[in-house]
This record gives structure tokens, C-alpha cells and sequence, in this order.
């Protein structure tokens, strides 16, 4: 199992209603599936379909740069979910 730990930030987390949550996922696939099911208004507002909607950001112990959906996630890797007016670009 891999042990992520995300933090919701900017409009994410106001969806979210949370700072941040343990789960378990192999990959960002993985883990925004995770997310849009346990969150629908954060889902209904920040996701198109399976995919972010422009404007949202995810980051992988802060680093944005790279970060797609077939992206392997390691045991203790920190994911930062972010609208992009918060930062990270």
C-alpha cells in the first residue's frame, strides 16, 4: 500500500471542508479518483469528468512541474491540491 498525505488548499479545501486526509493510492490517477469520491462538492466544482478543470493545480511535495495523471506515488509522498491563484506555477 502507498500512504499519501494531501493537503487541501485555496478553493479546494473550501470544497473540501478539510485541511488534508491519509489515503491510500499508487498514482495521481488513483488518488483524484479517491478524492472525487469522497468529496462530491469538491468534486462537482474542481473536477471535469475525471480530470482537473483549468485552474486547479496538484503538486507532489510541492513540485508541480511534471505532474500527470499516470504519475507514481511513493509511501509518504505529501500531494498539494490547489486552485492556481493560490500558487505553485
Amino acid at each position: 500500500m502507498t500512504q499519501v498525505h494531501v493537503e487541501f488548499l485555496g478553493t479546494p479545501r473550501l470544497y473540501a471542508e478539510v485541511d488534508g486526509m491519509d489515503c491510500d493510492a499508487a498514482s495521481i490517477s488513483e488518488l483524484l479518483g479517491v478524492i472525487a469520491e469522497q468529496f462530491p462538492r469538491l468534486r462537482q466544482h474542481c473536477f471535469r469528468e475525471t480530470e482537473l478543470r483549468t485552474g486547479f493545480l496538484i503538486g507532489v511535495n510541492s513540485r508541480f512541474d511534471g505532474v500527470v495523471a499516470d504519475r507514481v506515488l511513493q509511501s509518504g509522498d505529501r500531494v498539494q491540491f490547489l486552485s492556481a491563484d493560490v500558487g505553485g506555477h
